[in-house]
């Protein structure tokens, strides 16, 4: 038994869904990375962050910073705590 196969036509072809995603740039307040980033993300980078942009690095050492303390500190804190690192170990 043998099967006919037919080339694929323009109205069996699959073709990719072109979704046009707008696209901001944003500059990390902490040590001034550029990442390109929709505007939904942005925002609730802002909202969690005080209204700061905070690059993913800097996001995960932020989190970093609230495993390693003793006592349970807060996000706002824990990125103050490591933006003064970063300005310490820059000016020196």
């Amino acid at each position: 038994m043998t099967e006919a196969v037919s080339a694929p036509t323009q109205e069996n072809q699959a073709t990719p869904a072109k979704a046009q995603t707008n696209v901001e740039f944003a500059n990390c307040d902490c040590c001034g990375l550029t990442e390109e980033c929709t505007p939904t993300y942005i925002d609730k980078v802002r909202q969690r962050y005080q209204g700061k942009w905070i690059c993913g690095l800097f996001a995960e050492a932020i989190k970093d910073e609230i495993i390693r303390t003793e006592r349970l500190i807060s996000t706002e804190e824990a990125m103050v705590r490591h933006m003064n690192f970063c300005r310490k170990f820059v000016s020196s």
